[in-house]
């Protein structure tokens, strides 16, 4: 599916220190099928489309447009829970370089398929969302395996709405061009603040 001009909700995802030298080329390999395998999931868990969505591959994350007309709020509840539940699982049992920690972006816009990927203002904001050096900060401060950034946009008209409202708090986004405000969530998780880089990789001292 290639959207061509509507109205679409809008994901993207990364992991956090997927460059990080102690990570060895099999370790990327891993993290990469392990993301691919966790978000697959996720959405099979909340009956969300997976095969009909729009995909683009982004080397360290997915960036998904939904099919046209599909609630927005799906991608928030059940979703954020399906996918926190399913990192917390994978990493409770995984050695440090195979753990998996990622952001999570969700905004709404219309966007179009230019035959090389997604254009849209839409788009950008939500790949600004995503790269906030606040959010990253934020994140790094918490315990949380996901990290959920949205729009103000899908704040006010999705979020603001449900029961878990009240753990998103304004985040400022002053990427390139952008200077606006979203709001971010992170749910309580299984990392441990202020661990900082993965110890380094003897491969790596020795090249």
């Amino acid at each position: 599916m290639r959207p061509e001009g509507g109205l679409h909700a809008l994901l993207a995802f990364d992991i956090c220190a997927f460059g990080d030298l102690a990570r060895s080329h099999e370790d990327m390999i891993y993290l990469r099928a392990t993301m691919y395998r966790l978000v697959e999931q996720a959405f099979e868990q909340g009956k969300l489309p997976w095969v009909q969505s729009h995909r683009e591959d982004r080397g360290d994350g997915i960036l998904l447009a939904l099919p046209a007309g599909l609630p927005t709020v799906r991608l928030i509840d059940p979703l954020v829970d399906h996918l926190r539940t399913l990192l917390a699982a994978h990493n409770r049992r995984a050695a440090a370089a195979s753990r998996l920690r990622m952001r999570m972006s969700v905004d709404a816009g219309h966007v179009t398929h230019d035959g090389r990927g997604l254009v849209g203002r839409a788009a950008n904001q939500l790949h600004r969302a995503l790269d906030a050096p606040d959010f990253k900060k934020e994140l790094a401060a918490t315990s949380a395996d996901l990290g959920v950034i949205v729009s103000a946009f899908v704040f006010g008209e999705v979020v603001s709405g449900l029961s878990g409202a009240g753990r998103y708090q304004p985040v400022s986004i002053e990427v390139k061009e952008t200077n606006t405000r979203a709001w971010a969530c992170f749910p309580e998780g299984s990392f441990v603040p202020g661990m900082g880089a993965l110890p380094p990789d003897p491969a790596w001292m020795s090249a």
